[in-house]
């Protein structure tokens, strides 16, 4: 059967190309930030996306090394978050999105902790968490990365659905 098919395209399927059928990433490095370090960022753009002029609903997803390729994440092992996003629309499970991977620094706790939390923690403890990140929180400066630079950018750049019911943000 394979090279049934292999033969039919032989004049080209794009239908049928893996990588269209995959999706595709598109690597942006050294991403700039006025208020976080610079990081990059790994967009995942769903299978046919390229065909349409079809907007997309955005999921934003941290630890964006670990989400698509093997080869970035610190683990080792990827997340195959692009195989399960195209594993749920071909269940009719889940919508075709645009996925943003935003990769993590050396700073990650003090980005990802929630601020508002840590201030109202007693201060003995407050004073642990900080002293074990290294430093206080930096999570409304990354916020404020996630809201006035990424997501503008994201938005400009490609068919996206920018209302809050079509934003996601996950990790």
């Amino acid at each position: 059967m394979r090279w049934l098919i292999i033969m039919l395209c032989l004049g080209g399927c794009a239908a049928l190309n893996p990588v269209s059928q995959a999706g595709q990433l598109v690597e942006i490095t050294a991403f700039q930030s006025n208020h976080v370090g610079e990081r990059n960022v790994t967009v995942w753009l769903p299978p046919g996306y390229q065909d349409t002029r079809e907007s997309y609903p955005v999921i934003y997803a941290e630890d964006g090394q670990n989400l698509f390729e093997p080869g970035h994440s610190y683990t080792g092992d990827e997340w195959g978050l692009d195989e399960a996003m195209i594993r749920l629309i071909g269940q009719g499970r889940a919508r075709p999105a645009i996925i943003v991977g935003i990769w993590n620094t050396p700073l990650r706790a003090r980005e990802y902790g929630p601020q508002a939390v840590v201030d109202m923690l007693p201060a003995q403890v407050r004073s642990a968490i900080v002293a074990g990140w290294q430093g206080e929180p930096l999570s409304d400066a990354y916020l404020r990365f996630l809201v006035e630079e990424l997501k503008p950018e994201i938005d400009e750049t490609y068919r996206t659905l920018p209302d809050r019911s079509n934003t996601f943000l996950m990790g």
